[in-house]
């Protein structure tokens, strides 16, 4: 994914904590078991996520009733940052 690459060159701190919250919804399967992990409101993981899928102008996350699902476009930007968390 060209996107992935050209982006993940361009990552700050900030970007990296926001994706290490991404990385644990999609580890912990729910935004509050997220937020428990993290230490902070479900509704702050919520606008970490939406703060994320603007920036990148994608959904990163398929959020169904009682379920959450990463995307392909987050699957693939996880597998490039994985290594770093």
């Amino acid at each position: 994914m060209l996107w992935v690459d050209s982006m993940a060159r361009d990552f700050n701190v900030d970007q990296i904590k926001k994706l290490w919250v991404l990385d644990l919804v999609i580890q912990q399967g729910s935004l509050k078991k997220a937020s428990l992990h993290a230490k902070v409101s479900a509704s702050a993981v919520s606008q970490t996520i939406s703060t994320l899928e603007k920036s990148f102008g994608k959904p990163l996350l398929i959020r169904n009733r009682g379920s959450i699902e990463p995307t392909s476009d987050a699957i693939a930007l996880l597998e490039i940052l994985r290594p770093a968390f």
